[in-house]
């Protein structure tokens, strides 16, 4: 069954949750989501401890 974002790429540059649970939503609904990111950023991230 074709999904309303088929055949879209998403390039996701947000910073937080909410741009998080937007991306995750398009990708619920079928577009191909790439998470562009800086090296800080990810290991902040992963050392944080925030979210497991």
């Amino acid at each position: 069954m074709a999904q309303v974002f088929d055949g879209i790429t998403v390039l996701d540059f947000t910073r937080g949750m909410p741009g998080g649970v937007a991306t995750m939503v398009m990708s619920d609904f079928g577009a191909e989501v790439i998470k562009v990111e800086s090296p800080f950023e990810k290991k902040f991230r992963e050392s944080s401890g925030a979210v497991q």
